[in-house]
């Protein structure tokens, strides 16, 4: 049973079968910018999950899975920040957290080329484009995965259309991609 990421999705997730809801999620946000921080408490006011906010610099050599006080991390994302980051730090941080215990991380980044993905493919970490490749390069949107992860099997992107419509393959797996 899967609930997915969005309140309003859980919301209705929850009046079809109130079980597939169950699990309360802890939520932290990570960023250099303390200003950020009554925002994410914001999002958690009407939130059945845990929402918590901790400034944090990527090379400050403080652990990340221990700055969000959450204890052990599933899955990080990180949105529209490697334009400040993307250096060999940076990369040896994202590798350790997925061979940490981290089973995915998620990029959304607004530049079509991104040079984090060879810093990371050289210290062996699989990256799964979810844009169409068609018209060439786009690593606007990512997934970064631990070597040999068994999610990389299951993730499937879609072939791009002939019409060029739908990029992503978004219908439900038929099994979890992250177990």
């Amino acid at each position: 049973r899967r609930g997915w990421l969005t309140e309003h999705s859980f919301g209705e997730a929850a009046r079809a079968d109130p079980a597939c809801c169950l699990c309360r999620m802890n939520l932290a946000s990570l960023d250099l910018q303390p200003a950020w921080e009554r925002y994410v408490l914001e999002l958690g006011m009407r939130s059945p999950h845990h929402y918590s906010f901790a400034q944090w610099d990527v090379h400050s050599g403080v652990d990340a899975v221990e700055r969000s006080g959450c204890g052990p991390l599933h899955l990080c994302i990180i949105s529209n920040v490697l334009v400040y980051c993307t250096d060999e730090q940076t990369a040896d941080v994202l590798t350790s957290l997925l061979e940490s215990g981290v089973c995915a991380i998620m990029v959304n980044e607004r530049g079509a080329e991104q040079a984090m993905v060879d810093m990371v493919r050289r210290r062996g970490v699989s990256v799964v484009r979810l844009m169409s490749q068609a018209a060439g390069r786009d690593d606007r949107q990512l997934v970064f995965l631990p070597r040999g992860s068994p999610a990389l099997k299951r993730l499937q992107v879609a072939q791009p259309p002939r019409d060029g419509s739908e990029v992503y393959d978004a219908r439900p797996l038929a099994s979890p991609v992250f177990p």
